[in-house]
């Protein structure tokens, strides 16, 4: 019973920690004003929301006692290409008038509720031996560090947008240098 208990602690702290970010997610759809973030945001909420949904109804069936063991390596949806998401949404857009400091605050907030999320899947990643119970704290992982990747290079984009399109393999917008 106690393995049991602490499944449902890890998850209840999962739930929370995933309403959280959907919460600030919102917001920052909200506030921004660059489209770019909008999108970006929009998309980091929907998963966030398919997640909570699919850990909710672990939980309750775990609960319940109605959860086989197979069901806690919580099957997610296959998780986009983050940084090809980005690129699509940037594609053709040298700056939409640049972020405003209220979008690129609203980043860095989520990367840090991303960085906690990754701390503690790490913490209780390294004290489980139970294989599902690391099957599943695995795969959140995963996706946590993939959302903070994804923040990470939008708050490069925002930050110095010319450096990011070359980095990106896209110089000039302005087909400079190109002959036809």
């Amino acid at each position: 019973m106690v393995k049991h208990d602490r499944s449902l602690e890890v998850l209840c702290t999962v739930l929370e920690l995933k309403e959280k970010k959907k919460a600030r997610y919102a917001e920052a759809m909200k506030t921004c004003r660059n489209r770019i973030g909008v999108e970006t945001f929009k998309l980091l909420f929907d998963t966030e929301t398919e997640h909570i949904n699919r850990i909710r109804e672990l939980y309750e069936g775990l609960k319940k006692g109605e959860v086989s063991q197979e069901a806690c390596g919580l099957h997610l949806a296959e998780s986009p290409d983050w940084r090809a998401v980005l690129g699509e949404i940037t594609a053709g857009r040298r700056s939409e008038g640049g972020a405003c400091p209220e979008d690129i605050t609203a980043i860095e907030d989520s990367l840090r509720l991303e960085g906690s999320s990754i701390e503690f899947y790490k913490t209780h990643l390294k004290e489980t031996d139970d294989p599902s119970d690391r099957e599943f704290l695995q795969r959140v992982l995963d996706e946590e560090w993939e959302r903070y990747k994804l923040l990470d290079d939008l708050r490069f984009y925002y930050v110095d947008t010319d450096r990011w399109f070359i980095e990106k393999n896209c110089p000039s917008l302005d087909d400079a240098g190109i002959s036809a």
